[in-house]
């Protein structure tokens, strides 16, 4: 018998309240109708996942700034210096995008 694991969409929800968890099953759904895959099936190397999650920790960073919410910035902030420390990424690499 096998055990399915939970997708990361599940996973995702599962952190989340409800309302953000319906979003993210929205947000799921269109990104399947508009790439033809889930996240999980986005077998993209390592680098390219951190390039990515850099990329949009830096976009909501400035949200927050954008929003009045220094502090959740500075957390924002935080974890992708952390993301880019910890992978070595490069300002070319991040700013290349990560597609490989």
């Amino acid at each position: 018998m096998s055990i399915l694991q939970p997708t990361i969409e599940d996973q995702a929800r599962h952190l989340l309240n409800p309302v953000l968890g319906e979003c993210v099953r929205q947000r799921t759904a269109a990104g399947v109708a508009k790439y033809g895959q889930r996240l999980d099936d986005n077998y993209q190397p390592h680098e390219a996942k951190a390039v990515h999650l850099v990329q949009e920790l830096m976009d909501a960073c400035q949200y927050a700034l954008w929003m009045d919410l220094p502090g959740l910035a500075s957390n924002l902030a935080a974890i992708a210096n952390d993301v880019q420390s910890a992978t070595s990424l490069t300002a070319e690499q991040i700013m290349a995008g990560g597609k490989q």
